[in-house]
């Protein structure tokens, strides 16, 4: 995914369980369901088609001041590829 825009597949059916600690994704066309847990969707939302993943990865570093940079790089980075491979990103 290096140098990619990734953008969240839009036709998913979005659900939140536990006041959104937890978001299951429905793909209604092939009836897969996919669980995230917080930190996945919050990496997943930020797909909106404007930042890469060093983007994501500022905002997750501004919204949660204290992490170590390097770490949340190869977080978001292998967090792209596994939403990616479940096929919940466009492209």
């Amino acid at each position: 995914m290096s140098g990619a825009i990734p953008r969240r597949r839009q036709d998913l059916v979005v659900g939140e369980l536990a006041g959104g600690a937890e978001v299951v994704l429905l793909d209604s066309a092939t009836e897969k369901v996919v669980s995230l847990n917080s930190s996945a969707a919050a990496i997943w939302y930020l797909c909106d088609g404007r930042r890469d993943a060093a983007a994501i990865a500022q905002e997750v570093l501004e919204t949660l001041p204290g992490l170590e940079p390097r770490a949340v790089g190869d977080e978001v980075r292998r967090t792209l590829e596994t939403l990616a491979s479940h096929g919940l990103l466009e492209g």
